[in-house]
């Protein structure tokens, strides 16, 4: 029972270190919050589908907050906020969508050829 526990205890410390990690990663680079808590949140025994959801709505929540403590909404032209979320949700109804029917490997292997051209762009 006690290896249980302590097993448990490990894997919810790795979670918390990695949403601060997450949220910290967010903040600063307005980006890769969503790759942190992949790497820590996903895992053996974790169904594929329930982590991205996850990374989904904890990647928004991360996003507005960041966005309201650095002030953009000043910045941002209404109009344009207006089109980003209309282009966004109908983007997200599409991606749920594909989710429910994919399945986890193909799922893994988007993600794999979204960072890596992530990547090759940040190095260019």
């Amino acid at each position: 029972m006690q290896i249980m526990r302590a097993e448990s205890l490990k894997k919810n410390i790795k979670k918390i270190t990695g949403s601060f990690a997450a949220g910290f990663v967010n903040g600063m680079l307005g980006t890769g919050g969503g790759t942190v808590l992949f790497l820590t949140h996903s895992g053996a025994g974790e169904r594929q589908k329930y982590v991205q959801s996850l990374i989904v709505m904890l990647v928004g929540v991360y996003s507005a907050a960041g966005a309201a403590l650095k002030g953009c909404g000043d910045m941002l032209p209404l109009e344009s906020i207006a089109q980003l979320l209309l282009g966004g949700a109908a983007g997200t109804v599409l991606g749920c969508t594909v989710l429910g029917k994919a399945d986890g490997r193909f799922i893994r292997l988007f993600f794999s050829i979204l960072l890596i051209i992530s990547g090759v762009r940040m190095l260019l």
